[in-house]
């Protein structure tokens, strides 16, 4: 017959976690850990955001090893300019997300990105006024120069002017095809003949050697 178990003073009755099938957690051991893999899933077994990371890594491998689950990612503004553009290329291109749901600050910092430009990290010595009179946008602690987002303007402004031409494609999918096919050629043309152009500037202002100019001929 099982024990019973007696009331504390305070009233409770204390329970036994291995009996109740409570997870423990164990020490983060650097010495065990000799690739990313074991650190994180080492994660999982601490505690607070550590924990999260190991938890969250679990999840995302059952969802990439689970061919019915139809993986949606969505996104904010601030994350392109964190650098993540290239991670979420990868999980497209290797099919683990199916769908984005994404803010248009994304897409625009990423254009931005795209077309060679950059962002940069934000000098705590310039308060936001005064980055905002050298037009500097502050993005946390990173910074989206103005004359960026001008660029990007004229990018779409010269891809949308030749737009035109696929409205009166009759099939929708293949006006779709057609469109999103005009926007990627056109923006690589656009920016290869932006990149000649600023190299072009680079050599007259003997700035870059004729071999690197040579280079970009070919783009």
């Amino acid at each position: 017959m099982a024990k019973r178990r007696e009331k504390t003073v305070t009233g409770r009755v204390l329970h036994d976690p291995v009996k109740d099938k409570l997870r423990p957690m164990f020490p983060l051991d650097l010495s065990k850990c000799r690739t990313v893999d074991e650190l994180v899933r080492a994660m999982g077994d601490t505690a607070f955001t550590g924990r999260q990371i190991g938890d969250a890594a679990d999840v995302f491998e059952a969802m990439a090893r689970d061919k019915d689950c139809f993986v949606v990612m969505t996104l904010s503004g601030a994350l392109t300019v964190g650098k993540m553009g290239l991670v979420f290329c990868d999980l497209i291109e290797s099919d683990v997300v199916k769908a984005i749901v994404s803010t248009g600050a994304l897409m625009a910092h990423g254009l931005v990105e795209a077309a060679g430009y950059s962002h940069f990290r934000y000098n705590p010595k310039m308060g936001d006024s005064e980055l905002f009179q050298a037009g500097y946008n502050r993005v946390y602690d990173s910074l989206e120069p103005e004359t960026n987002l001008d660029h990007v303007e004229e990018v779409m402004d010269h891809v949308l002017n030749e737009w035109e031409e696929f409205s009166g494609a009759g099939n929708p999918e293949i006006r779709f095809r057609a469109q999103r096919s005009h926007l990627c050629s056109g923006f690589q043309r656009f920016r290869a003949g932006h990149r000649l152009r600023a190299a072009q500037d680079r050599q007259a202002a003997g700035k870059a050697p004729a071999a690197a100019f040579r280079s970009l001929r070919g783009l």
